[in-house]
């Protein structure tokens, strides 16, 4: 099992109710098994998300030396 830090942005925040949360899991887990499990009714499909700063998919596996995961909701502007 590892420790991980899920970090939550903008109006994901505002929705999940928290910024940021450390959690275990284990490396063969996945994104969206995480962040289900930590935040129940999630819309995943609203979101990205990444692993040490860099972009996965939900269905990926968080890996062995993850430190933290963010969630990042769709950005705007022009």
């Amino acid at each position: 099992m590892i420790h991980v830090k899920l970090l939550a942005f903008a109006q994901a925040a505002d929705r999940l109710g928290w910024r940021e949360m450390l959690v275990e899991c284990a490396p063969d887990e996945t994104l969206r098994a995480i962040i289900g499990r930590n935040a129940p009714g999630f819309d995943f499909s609203s979101a990205r998300v990444a692993v040490d700063c860099e972009y996965m998919q939900w269905d990926d596996a968080v890996g062995a030396l993850a430190q933290e995961i963010a969630i990042i909701p769709p950005v705007s502007g022009g």
